[in-house]
């Protein structure tokens, strides 16, 4: 059981209301997301390191092209 406190608790409920979800969801749904950015992040840190240890780099273009988001 989490404790929040009663400003916290009613941002809660406004969000939750405003998004037709419990506070237990909108919780999960934080946390799914926090998470998911935290991988990024930490994806993005290796990725960096790997290009400073080989010095080989990308165009953004090539990126883009690699990983089908061309425009």
């Amino acid at each position: 059981m989490i404790t929040l406190n009663q400003q916290t608790e009613n941002k809660l409920q406004i969000i939750a209301a405003q998004t037709s979800q419990t506070i237990q969801q909108l919780i999960e749904s934080f946390i799914l997301d926090y998470q998911a950015e935290q991988d990024s992040i930490k994806r993005a840190d290796q990725s960096y390191a790997e290009h400073l240890n080989s010095g080989v780099s990308f165009s953004l273009e090539q990126i883009k092209q690699d990983n089908d988001l061309a425009n």
